[in-house]
């Protein structure tokens, strides 16, 4: 999610507050006075955009609403706005997909890497075999040659 979404998103989670935070400091003319409110308010919902749900909260979130919990309840539970939540959803999923589709590859492809990797001691061990079966076979030349003659 780009931080555009992420603040939209945000922002629908939460009411802005009907009172700006800073109250103390009030100006001395009616119009600066709307305008240090409105500054405030800003100021204070800028800093509650930014807060961002944890992974582990998404994750139980999007677990809930695939057993079967209603969207509707869950939105108004967290605060979080439906839109939000499906979008998790659907993170949720492809995510899990790629991850089954990756696992499926690398299983299939497992065996090439092994004889890939472990040629040097296939190689080796091949040879040491067939000079084995070298030594046996003039081995047993000889041991002929012997009880013959």
């Amino acid at each position: 999610m780009d931080p555009n979404e992420q603040s939209v998103a945000s922002a629908e989670a939460r009411p802005a507050p009907a009172q700006p935070p800073n109250r103390s400091e009030t100006p001395a003319g009616p119009a600066e006075a709307g305008s240090v409110r409105a500054s405030a308010s800003r100021e204070y919902r800028k800093s509650d955009r930014y807060e961002q749900v944890t992974s582990r909260a998404k994750t139980d979130a999007v677990l809930r609403l695939l057993k079967g919990e209603s969207v509707e309840a869950l939105s108004q539970e967290l605060g979080i706005s439906i839109r939000r939540i499906e979008r998790w959803k659907s993170r949720f999923v492809e995510a899990g997909s790629a991850e089954l589709a990756k696992r499926t590859d690398n299983f299939s492809n497992s065996s090439k890497g092994w004889v890939a990797k472990h040629s040097g001691s296939i190689r080796e061990w091949f040879w040491l075999l067939l000079a084995l079966v070298a030594i046996i076979c003039l081995l047993t030349v000889f041991m002929q040659r012997g009880s013959s003659g």
